[in-house]
Order: structure tokens, then C-alpha cells, then sequence
């Protein structure tokens, strides 16, 4: 995840956008840190806020309602018609759904606003991103995996099969 440029404060949604050029499989599984990387996750280690983050397998609560009534349906068999009713398509192929609560979308920019202020290297999603901030590089990286692995890849790999495919 990177966030983009900051909104205000009372527009952060949590709505997550799904689409196939999303869906860079490979490049989640290229990825690697770089020892600069190491040295700022190690650093900002013992000054985490929420530790959770940083450990896979987030709790449901911090999952929007809709969307674990959505995952229990999906998981006892419901059909991909589930999905349909449950998302909104926001364009041809672009779908969105709440996939976090907004308690959880507090905890998760006070822990970027928090990495942001110790001083510590900050790469950002690309040069035209003044805001951004890589969280795998601080060290979500294997709690972001777990998330896309169980929550959004079976989502993906009922709406674009092809491109889930990896």
C-alpha cells in the first residue's frame, strides 16, 4: 500500500479501489527490501504506536462490518453474484468496497503520521508523490501480504481470473 497525496482529514474513505492493473502479483512477490530499508524498519522498531499493524493477520474488527458479512458468505459458498451486490463498480472493470473501519484508518495514519516525524528515510510511491509513504518499507510488509492473500486474491480471482492468476 502507498498512500497518495493527503486529503483532508475528515475525507479519508475507506473504500478500497480493486482493478486489474492492481493486480501486480509478481511484483508483490519481486519485491525486496533494501538494507536502507532494514536499517529503518529495525530503527523505527521500538517506536511503533500500534504493533498490530506491523503483525499479519489483522483483526476482524478492524474490518468494515459489510465487509466480513461479505467474506463469511464468500467463504460458506455464495456466489460471485455476493460480490456483485456487495461492491460498487466504480467504472468498467474498477470496483470498490468498504474494506476497513474508520477506527482502523485512524490507527493506520497515526502510524504514518508518527514514522513521518522520527526523521528516518522516507521512499516514496514515485518522484511525483510529495506525500507518500511505501509501508513495506517500514516494516508492514508481511501483514500487507497476509491482507492481500486472504482478503483481496480471492476477491481478484473471482473478478479478473486472468490477471489473479499470477
Amino acid at each position: 500500500l502507498a498512500s497518495a497525496p493527503m486529503p483532508p482529514r475528515h475525507a479519508v474513505r475507506a473504500r478500497l479501489l480493486i482493478c486489474p492493473a492492481l493486480l501486480s502479483l509478481q511484483a508483490v512477490r519481486a519485491y525486496s527490501v533494501s538494507r536502507e530499508s532494514v536499517r529503518s524498519i529495525n530503527a523505527y522498531k521500538p517506536l511503533r504506536k500500534t504493533a498490530e499493524l506491523f503483525q499479519p493477520g489483522w483483526p476482524l474488527e478492524w474490518f468494515d462490518e459489510s465487509y466480513v458479512r461479505f467474506r463469511e458468505a464468500f467463504a460458506n459458498g455464495s456466489n460471485s453474484q455476493a460480490f456483485f451486490d456487495f461492491a460498487r463498480e466504480e467504472g468498467p472493470g474498477i470496483y470498490s468496497f468498504p474494506l476497513f473501519t474508520k477506527a482502523f484508518c485512524d490507527i493506520f495514519l497515526q502510524e504514518v503520521d508518527s514514522y513521518k516525524k522520527t526523521g528516518l528515510p522516507i521512499r516514496r510511491p514515485n518522484s511525483m508523490n510529495n506525500y507518500g509513504l511505501i509501508v513495506n518499507e517500514i516494516g508492514m510488509r508481511d501483514a500487507l501480504t497476509q491482507l492481500q492473500r486472504e482478503h483481496l486474491l480471492p476477491i481478484a480471482r473471482v473478478l479478473f481470473p486472468r490477471e489473479a492468476s499470477g
